[in-house]
C-alpha cells in the first residue's frame, strides 16, 4: 500500500554549477495531507501510536533530505516519527 498526499516543491536551476543541477529549496516544501489524514489505514495506525505511547498526533511535515522527500508525524509532546510511506509504519 502506497499513501499520497499532494506537495508543491519550490525549486531554483543553477546556471553556474557545472551541472547545471536544480536545487531544491528545501525550506520551501508546501504539503497538503488531506488525502493522508483522510486514509483510514493511516488513521489507524496514528491512533494505535497514539494507544501505545499515551501522546496525541499533532500535524505531519514533508522535508527534503538528502533529494528525499520525508514526511514526519509530529505528537504533542513534541516527539517526531518517520512515515514510510511505502509500507504505511511509523519509524522512530
Amino acid at each position: 500500500m502506497v499513501f499520497n498526499f499532494d506537495a508543491t516543491f519550490k525549486a531554483r536551476f543553477v546556471m553556474s554549477s557545472p551541472f547545471n543541477r536544480l536545487a531544491l529549496l528545501e525550506d520551501l516544501v508546501v504539503a497538503n495531507f488531506s488525502r493522508l489524514y483522510s486514509n483510514e489505514e493511516f488513521i489507524k495506525l496514528i491512533r494505535l501510536t497514539e494507544k501505545r505511547t499515551g501522546h496525541r498526533f499533532s500535524f505531519c511535515k514533508a522535508m527534503i533530505v538528502d533529494y528525499t522527500v520525508m514526511v514526519s508525524a509530529y505528537f504533542d509532546n513534541g516527539g517526531a516519527w518517520t512515515v514510510g510511506l511505502d509500507n504505511m509504519c511509523l519509524i522512530e
